[in-house]
Protein backbone atom coordinates (compact mmCIF):
# COMPACT_ATOMS: atom_id res chain seq x y z
CA UNK A 1 0.00 0.00 0.00
CA UNK A 2 2.64 2.61 1.14
CA UNK A 3 4.61 2.72 -2.40
CA UNK A 4 0.85 3.35 -4.30
CA UNK A 5 0.14 5.97 -1.88
CA UNK A 6 4.01 7.57 -2.38
CA UNK A 7 3.35 7.30 -6.22
CA UNK A 8 -0.02 9.25 -6.19
CA UNK A 9 1.20 11.85 -3.93
CA UNK A 10 4.44 12.41 -5.94
CA UNK A 11 2.48 12.34 -8.99
CA UNK A 12 -0.22 14.96 -7.76
CA UNK A 13 2.26 17.01 -6.17
CA UNK A 14 4.38 16.94 -9.57
CA UNK A 15 0.61 17.89 -11.45
CA UNK A 16 0.30 20.65 -8.59
CA UNK A 17 3.53 22.35 -8.13
CA UNK A 18 5.56 21.85 -11.57
CA UNK A 19 3.86 24.31 -13.15
CA UNK A 20 4.23 27.15 -10.18
CA UNK A 21 7.88 26.27 -9.74
CA UNK A 22 8.51 26.88 -13.55
CA UNK A 23 6.74 30.29 -12.61
CA UNK A 24 8.87 31.64 -10.62
CA UNK A 25 10.17 35.16 -11.07
CA UNK A 26 8.77 35.27 -14.25
CA UNK A 27 7.96 38.91 -13.24
CA UNK A 28 11.58 39.88 -13.06
CA UNK A 29 11.91 38.18 -16.07
CA UNK A 30 8.98 40.18 -18.09
CA UNK A 31 10.56 43.82 -15.86
CA UNK A 32 14.03 42.96 -17.52
CA UNK A 33 12.20 42.73 -20.90
CA UNK A 34 10.93 46.05 -20.72
CA UNK A 35 14.44 48.04 -19.19
CA UNK A 36 15.66 50.46 -22.02
CA UNK A 37 19.41 50.51 -22.48
CA UNK A 38 19.74 53.93 -19.51
CA UNK A 39 17.39 52.29 -16.91
CA UNK A 40 20.37 49.81 -16.19
CA UNK A 41 19.80 51.73 -12.14
CA UNK A 42 16.55 49.73 -11.95
CA UNK A 43 18.45 46.59 -12.07
CA UNK A 44 19.23 46.27 -8.14
CA UNK A 45 15.30 46.75 -7.72
CA UNK A 46 14.44 44.02 -10.03
CA UNK A 47 17.07 42.05 -7.57
CA UNK A 48 15.11 42.84 -4.26
CA UNK A 49 12.02 42.19 -5.57
CA UNK A 50 12.71 38.63 -6.41
CA UNK A 51 14.24 38.11 -3.09
CA UNK A 52 11.06 39.46 -1.39
CA UNK A 53 8.68 37.36 -3.49
CA UNK A 54 10.80 34.26 -2.68
CA UNK A 55 9.04 33.57 0.42
CA UNK A 56 5.79 33.80 -0.26
CA UNK A 57 6.11 31.66 -2.84
CA UNK A 58 7.77 28.95 -0.86
CA UNK A 59 4.30 29.25 1.83
CA UNK A 60 1.71 29.45 -0.93
CA UNK A 61 3.48 26.04 -2.15
CA UNK A 62 3.45 24.40 0.98
CA UNK A 63 0.30 25.04 1.63
CA UNK A 64 -1.12 24.24 -1.15
CA UNK A 65 1.10 20.65 -1.21
CA UNK A 66 0.23 20.06 2.27
CA UNK A 67 -3.85 20.36 1.41
CA UNK A 68 -3.13 18.18 -1.97
CA UNK A 69 -0.97 14.92 0.00
CA UNK A 70 -3.87 15.14 2.94
CA UNK A 71 -6.66 14.82 0.11
CA UNK A 72 -4.36 11.89 -1.24
CA UNK A 73 -4.24 9.89 2.31
CA UNK A 74 -8.10 10.67 3.82
CA UNK A 75 -9.00 9.06 -0.32
CA UNK A 76 -7.11 6.13 0.26
CA UNK A 77 -7.25 5.96 4.11
CA UNK A 78 -3.79 5.47 4.33
CA UNK A 79 -2.59 4.55 7.85
CA UNK A 80 0.83 6.52 8.91
CA UNK A 81 3.44 5.85 10.48
CA UNK A 82 7.19 7.46 11.07
CA UNK A 83 8.46 5.49 7.79
CA UNK A 84 5.97 6.59 5.54
CA UNK A 85 5.88 10.28 7.41
CA UNK A 86 9.39 10.31 6.35
CA UNK A 87 8.96 9.33 2.97
CA UNK A 88 6.19 11.65 2.40
CA UNK A 89 8.74 14.76 3.62
CA UNK A 90 11.43 13.28 1.37
CA UNK A 91 9.08 13.88 -2.21
CA UNK A 92 7.80 17.57 -0.66
CA UNK A 93 11.28 18.47 0.00
CA UNK A 94 12.69 17.37 -3.68
CA UNK A 95 9.70 19.15 -4.95
CA UNK A 96 10.52 22.60 -3.39
CA UNK A 97 14.40 21.97 -4.03
CA UNK A 98 16.52 24.89 -2.30
CA UNK A 99 18.77 25.12 -5.20
CA UNK A 100 15.34 26.21 -7.77
CA UNK A 101 15.80 29.41 -6.52
CA UNK A 102 19.71 29.73 -6.21
CA UNK A 103 19.50 28.83 -10.23
CA UNK A 104 16.56 30.93 -11.56
CA UNK A 105 18.89 33.90 -9.68
CA UNK A 106 21.88 33.04 -11.73
CA UNK A 107 19.37 32.78 -14.36
CA UNK A 108 17.67 36.55 -14.05
CA UNK A 109 21.73 37.76 -13.39
CA UNK A 110 22.24 35.72 -17.61
CA UNK A 111 19.31 37.36 -19.01
CA UNK A 112 19.90 41.12 -17.49
CA UNK A 113 22.88 40.72 -19.40
CA UNK A 114 22.10 39.63 -22.45
CA UNK A 115 19.20 41.78 -22.44
CA UNK A 116 21.48 45.16 -22.08
CA UNK A 117 23.65 43.42 -24.18
CA UNK A 118 21.48 43.54 -27.91
CA UNK A 119 21.47 47.60 -27.22
CA UNK A 120 25.35 47.21 -27.33
CA UNK A 121 25.60 48.21 -23.02
CA UNK A 122 28.17 45.85 -21.17
CA UNK A 123 26.67 45.32 -17.87
CA UNK A 124 28.93 45.72 -14.80
CA UNK A 125 26.90 44.33 -11.70
CA UNK A 126 28.40 45.02 -8.26
CA UNK A 127 29.80 41.47 -7.27
CA UNK A 128 29.25 42.64 -3.54
CA UNK A 129 25.60 43.89 -4.24
CA UNK A 130 25.07 40.47 -6.08
CA UNK A 131 26.43 38.04 -3.79
CA UNK A 132 24.31 39.43 -0.93
CA UNK A 133 20.89 39.60 -3.01
CA UNK A 134 22.07 35.89 -3.85
CA UNK A 135 22.94 35.65 0.17
CA UNK A 136 19.36 36.81 0.92
CA UNK A 137 17.62 34.42 -1.44
CA UNK A 138 19.65 31.16 0.35
CA UNK A 139 19.04 32.24 3.75
CA UNK A 140 15.17 32.77 3.18
CA UNK A 141 14.89 29.47 1.05
CA UNK A 142 16.84 27.44 4.18
CA UNK A 143 14.41 28.99 7.00
CA UNK A 144 10.86 29.12 4.96
CA UNK A 145 12.00 25.42 4.03
CA UNK A 146 13.04 24.17 7.41
CA UNK A 147 9.93 26.36 9.10
CA UNK A 148 7.63 24.61 6.74
CA UNK A 149 8.70 21.34 6.54
CA UNK A 150 8.87 21.07 10.20
CA UNK A 151 5.07 22.26 10.51
CA UNK A 152 3.99 19.59 7.57
CA UNK A 153 5.53 16.63 9.99
CA UNK A 154 4.08 18.28 12.57
CA UNK A 155 0.70 18.00 10.66
CA UNK A 156 1.21 14.56 9.49
CA UNK A 157 2.01 13.20 13.08
CA UNK A 158 -1.24 14.68 14.19
CA UNK A 159 -3.39 13.31 11.56
CA UNK A 160 -1.71 9.62 11.95
CA UNK A 161 -2.53 9.92 16.08
CA UNK A 162 -5.96 10.93 14.97
CA UNK A 163 -6.22 7.90 12.63
CA UNK A 164 -4.97 5.52 15.64
CA UNK A 165 -7.86 6.93 17.30
CA UNK A 166 -10.06 6.38 15.61
CA UNK A 167 -9.25 2.74 14.76
CA UNK A 168 -8.94 2.06 18.68
CA UNK A 169 -12.71 3.50 18.97
CA UNK A 170 -14.12 1.04 16.16
CA UNK A 171 -12.55 -1.61 17.48
CA UNK A 172 -13.93 -1.23 21.08
CA UNK A 173 -17.43 -0.39 19.38
CA UNK A 174 -17.45 -3.87 17.06
CA UNK A 175 -15.91 -5.91 20.21
CA UNK A 176 -18.82 -3.83 22.42
CA UNK A 177 -21.46 -4.71 20.19
CA UNK A 178 -20.31 -8.57 19.82
CA UNK A 179 -20.28 -8.69 23.33
CA UNK A 180 -23.95 -7.63 23.56
CA UNK A 181 -24.80 -9.90 20.90
CA UNK A 182 -23.15 -13.02 22.68
CA UNK A 183 -24.97 -11.92 25.81
CA UNK A 184 -28.28 -11.85 24.26
CA UNK A 185 -28.03 -15.69 22.64
CA UNK A 186 -27.10 -16.62 26.43
CA UNK A 187 -29.86 -15.20 27.76
CA UNK A 188 -32.37 -15.79 25.30
CA UNK A 189 -30.80 -19.82 25.39
CA UNK A 190 -31.69 -19.63 29.14
CA UNK A 191 -34.63 -19.10 31.48
CA UNK A 192 -38.18 -17.82 29.73
CA UNK A 193 -36.79 -17.26 26.21
CA UNK A 194 -35.54 -20.53 25.89
CA UNK A 195 -38.85 -20.82 23.37
CA UNK A 196 -37.40 -18.43 21.45
CA UNK A 197 -34.69 -19.82 19.57
CA UNK A 198 -34.86 -20.55 16.15
CA UNK A 199 -35.97 -23.92 15.08
CA UNK A 200 -35.16 -23.49 11.98
CA UNK A 201 -32.82 -21.88 9.41
CA UNK A 202 -35.62 -19.96 7.66
CA UNK A 203 -36.54 -18.56 11.66
CA UNK A 204 -32.80 -17.64 12.50
CA UNK A 205 -32.68 -15.74 8.99
CA UNK A 206 -36.15 -13.69 10.10
CA UNK A 207 -34.53 -12.88 13.70
CA UNK A 208 -31.68 -11.54 12.22
CA UNK A 209 -33.93 -8.69 10.26
CA UNK A 210 -36.95 -8.42 12.92
CA UNK A 211 -35.81 -9.29 16.57
CA UNK A 212 -38.18 -10.60 18.69
CA UNK A 213 -37.77 -8.25 21.54
CA UNK A 214 -36.16 -4.75 19.68
CA UNK A 215 -36.93 -1.27 20.32
CA UNK A 216 -36.50 -1.17 16.46
CA UNK A 217 -39.89 -3.55 15.75
CA UNK A 218 -41.55 -1.45 18.11
CA UNK A 219 -40.59 1.63 16.04
CA UNK A 220 -41.63 0.36 12.96
CA UNK A 221 -45.14 -1.21 14.12
CA UNK A 222 -45.53 2.69 15.48
CA UNK A 223 -44.73 4.40 12.19
CA UNK A 224 -47.36 1.73 10.29
CA UNK A 225 -50.03 2.35 12.69
CA UNK A 226 -49.08 6.17 12.28
CA UNK A 227 -49.08 6.36 9.18
CA UNK A 228 -52.39 4.19 8.20
CA UNK A 229 -54.23 6.65 10.86
CA UNK A 230 -53.09 9.73 8.81
CA UNK A 231 -53.94 8.11 5.59
CA UNK A 232 -57.76 7.52 6.76
CA UNK A 233 -57.71 10.77 8.31
CA UNK A 234 -56.84 12.51 5.19
CA UNK A 235 -59.46 10.20 2.88
CA UNK A 236 -62.66 11.41 4.91
CA UNK A 237 -61.45 14.84 4.42
CA UNK A 238 -63.83 16.95 2.32
CA UNK A 239 -62.25 18.24 -0.97
CA UNK A 240 -62.30 22.08 -0.37
CA UNK A 241 -60.53 20.92 3.27
CA UNK A 242 -57.55 18.99 1.23
CA UNK A 243 -57.21 22.37 -1.12
CA UNK A 244 -56.89 24.93 1.96
CA UNK A 245 -54.31 22.36 3.82
CA UNK A 246 -52.67 22.21 0.54
CA UNK A 247 -52.73 26.30 -0.07
CA UNK A 248 -51.26 27.02 4.15
CA UNK A 249 -48.38 24.72 3.68
CA UNK A 250 -47.33 25.78 -0.08
CA UNK A 251 -48.07 29.52 0.82
CA UNK A 252 -50.76 31.96 -0.70
CA UNK A 253 -48.30 33.34 -2.92
CA UNK A 254 -47.45 30.71 -4.77
CA UNK A 255 -50.60 29.80 -5.95
CA UNK A 256 -52.36 31.29 -9.54
CA UNK A 257 -55.99 31.41 -10.80
CA UNK A 258 -57.22 29.76 -13.22
CA UNK A 259 -58.96 30.95 -15.85
CA UNK A 260 -62.25 29.38 -17.37
CA UNK A 261 -63.89 31.92 -19.77
CA UNK A 262 -63.94 33.46 -22.57
CA UNK A 263 -61.15 30.98 -23.84
CA UNK A 264 -57.85 32.02 -25.23
CA UNK A 265 -58.22 32.97 -28.39
CA UNK A 266 -61.89 32.95 -28.68
CA UNK A 267 -63.73 35.59 -31.21
CA UNK A 268 -66.68 37.23 -30.52
CA UNK A 269 -69.11 39.30 -33.32
CA UNK A 270 -71.73 40.53 -31.12
CA UNK A 271 -72.54 44.05 -30.30
CA UNK A 272 -72.66 45.35 -27.39
CA UNK A 273 -69.62 43.96 -26.75
CA UNK A 274 -70.63 42.54 -23.38
CA UNK A 275 -67.91 39.93 -22.23
CA UNK A 276 -68.27 37.76 -18.93
CA UNK A 277 -64.87 36.68 -17.52
CA UNK A 278 -64.68 33.93 -15.22
CA UNK A 279 -62.31 31.78 -12.87
CA UNK A 280 -61.96 29.38 -11.03
CA UNK A 281 -62.05 30.53 -7.10
CA UNK A 282 -58.54 30.37 -4.64
CA UNK A 283 -58.63 29.51 -1.34
CA UNK A 284 -59.05 32.01 1.47
CA UNK A 285 -58.97 34.47 -1.09
CA UNK A 286 -61.29 37.35 -0.80
CA UNK A 287 -61.25 39.74 -3.78
CA UNK A 288 -59.44 39.02 -7.14
CA UNK A 289 -58.17 41.89 -9.64
CA UNK A 290 -59.18 41.76 -12.95
CA UNK A 291 -56.63 43.52 -15.90
CA UNK A 292 -57.88 44.10 -19.03
CA UNK A 293 -56.25 45.18 -22.28
CA UNK A 294 -56.95 46.16 -25.66
CA UNK A 295 -54.45 45.94 -28.84
CA UNK A 296 -53.64 48.22 -31.40
CA UNK A 297 -53.97 46.81 -35.02
CA UNK A 298 -51.66 49.30 -36.73
CA UNK A 299 -48.79 49.00 -34.43
CA UNK A 300 -49.37 45.58 -32.50
CA UNK A 301 -49.26 47.48 -28.96
CA UNK A 302 -51.30 46.49 -25.93
CA UNK A 303 -52.50 49.49 -23.62
CA UNK A 304 -54.75 49.48 -21.18
CA UNK A 305 -58.56 50.98 -21.31
CA UNK A 306 -59.87 53.24 -19.25
CA UNK A 307 -58.92 52.98 -15.68
CA UNK A 308 -62.53 52.20 -14.51
CA UNK A 309 -62.48 49.10 -16.32
CA UNK A 310 -58.82 47.89 -16.75
CA UNK A 311 -58.08 47.02 -13.45
CA UNK A 312 -61.45 45.87 -11.34
CA UNK A 313 -61.37 44.73 -7.94
CA UNK A 314 -64.16 41.60 -7.62
CA UNK A 315 -65.07 39.84 -4.95
CA UNK A 316 -66.23 36.43 -6.67
CA UNK A 317 -65.14 35.29 -9.33
CA UNK A 318 -67.19 36.55 -11.96
CA UNK A 319 -66.47 39.87 -13.76
CA UNK A 320 -68.75 41.49 -16.66
CA UNK A 321 -67.26 44.41 -18.67
CA UNK A 322 -68.05 46.19 -22.08
CA UNK A 323 -65.49 45.86 -24.41
CA UNK A 324 -64.09 48.93 -26.43
CA UNK A 325 -64.09 48.52 -30.00
CA UNK A 326 -63.86 45.54 -32.55
CA UNK A 327 -60.28 44.37 -31.98
CA UNK A 328 -58.34 42.13 -30.11
CA UNK A 329 -57.83 42.65 -26.58
CA UNK A 330 -56.53 40.14 -23.14
CA UNK A 331 -57.23 39.66 -19.70
CA UNK A 332 -55.80 38.02 -16.52
CA UNK A 333 -56.74 37.63 -12.61
CA UNK A 334 -54.71 37.68 -9.89
CA UNK A 335 -56.35 37.07 -6.28
CA UNK A 336 -55.55 38.84 -2.65
CA UNK A 337 -55.87 36.77 0.85
CA UNK A 338 -57.87 38.28 3.94
CA UNK A 339 -54.21 39.12 5.26
CA UNK A 340 -53.52 41.39 1.88
CA UNK A 341 -50.91 38.36 0.47
CA UNK A 342 -51.51 38.59 -3.31
CA UNK A 343 -51.38 35.49 -5.14
CA UNK A 344 -49.12 34.94 -8.93
CA UNK A 345 -50.79 36.53 -11.33
CA UNK A 346 -51.98 34.09 -14.54
CA UNK A 347 -50.97 34.44 -17.83
CA UNK A 348 -52.98 36.71 -20.53
CA UNK A 349 -55.33 35.47 -22.06
CA UNK A 350 -56.66 37.12 -25.33
CA UNK A 351 -60.10 37.55 -27.60
CA UNK A 352 -60.66 38.99 -30.32
CA UNK A 353 -64.24 41.82 -32.05
CA UNK A 354 -65.15 41.53 -35.07
CA UNK A 355 -66.94 44.37 -34.89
Amino acid sequence: MPPDVLHLINRKLSLLLDPKINGIGRDCFASIKLLKPNELNKVPTIFADYSSSVGKTINDLFAEATQATFLVLETTRTSLNDALIQKIIAILNDKIRNDIYVRKFDALTDSIGRHFGSFGVKVQIDALRLDLHRSAVVVTVENLMRCNLASFENDLQILAASKKTNNTLQLEEKLRNQRLIEGNITSTSNGKDKDKIPKSPWEAVFHMFWPPKSIFKKVILGAIVFSFVCFVIWTSLPEKTKIEIISLKSGFASLTPELIRPANGQTFDNFPRKTILEWKPLPRAVRYVVEIELQDIRTGAWHPIPWTRNRQAVEGTIATINFTGAQPGRWRVSAINDRGVKSKTSEWWEFFYTR
